[in-house]
């Protein structure tokens, strides 16, 4: 559910868009952005509540296994999604330093290559170490010296400045590993900005077996991400073919349960189950 049970906001409803608004994702982002609070593409909370909604069913059937009771297992979106936020905690402390550790990868700059790509860098300019990095890879002694960038407090006040001349350094550098190398010690990664087409078309993914393609269920192949479980002595990874909503309600409810057809149409009739094949299946009425 989105709020959970027996609470004044249990009957409410909830999408992905608006618990990340409730919950301060969406004034979270905006805020370290600068910016005006805009709606995130992806949905967050709906992935991050079912990924929790699978360990607490994992869970209960575990503790099953030892006590031989059942659970009833409820997950809310609210909660889900300030468990998977990882700056919900430096929030609540009403602090937000701008010298030494910050929270947050916001302070991680995303520069332009000369080929006119992105890359990413892991790296904070404004900090001892970060500074230290940019200044060897450079070779600019002088930043050094330069009064806007002696300290943690002047660098942070011009990181704008600072970040500018990071710029047109990556600038002479067509590939993100040769930026990685020249900035190289301390942990620093630079990574490509691609688009999920182009992580497909890579090595990795090759060797990996990062993608897979599927029948949509009328002959016509999609490809989609793979499972990212892999066990040593088992086979884990997506269906073959894509279901439909409630295709298999029927069949569950049935052989595990003992539903009859009469009461199985009962539930539909109630809109307890329902179902959405396809319009081209051979199950859809349209």
């Amino acid at each position: 559910s989105g709020w959970g049970h027996d609470n004044s906001r249990s009957g409410q409803g909830a999408f992905a868009s608006a618990i990340h608004s409730e919950a301060g994702v969406t004034e979270m982002v905006a805020r370290r952005r600068d910016e005006e609070p805009r709606n995130d593409p992806m949905s967050h909370s709906d992935t991050c509540t079912g990924l929790h909604a699978l360990g607490a069913v994992l869970a209960a059937l575990h503790l099953r296994d030892r006590t031989g009771n059942g659970q009833k297992v409820e997950v809310s979106m609210a909660e889900s999604t300030l468990m998977v936020n990882d700056l919900a905690a430096i929030e609540m402390t009403g602090q937000d330093p701008m010298v030494g550790f910050k929270g947050g990868q916001n302070w991680s700059p995303v520069l332009r290559l000369a080929n006119g790509r992105y890359v990413s860098l892991t790296i904070d300019i404004t900090t001892n170490d970060g500074f230290r990095y940019m200044v060897e890879a450079m070779n600019r002694p002088d930043l050094v010296e330069d009064p806007r960038f002696a300290v943690i407090e002047n660098r942070v006040e011009n990181r704008e400045a600072l970040t500018e001349i990071l710029a047109e350094f990556v600038a002479t550098f067509d590939d993100a590993r040769d930026v990685e190398a020249a900035i190289g010690p301390g942990g620093v990664i630079a990574a490509e900005v691609r688009s999920v087409p182009e992580l497909a078309e890579t090595d990795w993914a090759r060797e990996r077996g990062a993608f897979v393609d599927v029948d949509t269920g009328r002959g016509e192949m999609i490809t989609i991400p793979q499972s990212p479980w892999r066990f040593r002595d088992a086979d884990a990874g997506v269906k073959p073919s894509v279901g439909y909503r409630g295709e298999n309600n029927r069949q569950v409810l049935s052989e595990f349960l003992g539903f009859s057809p009469e009461e199985l149409d009962d539930l539909e009739n109630d809109a307890v189950i329902s179902s959405r094949p396809p319009r081209w299946s051979k199950d859809s009425d349209s």
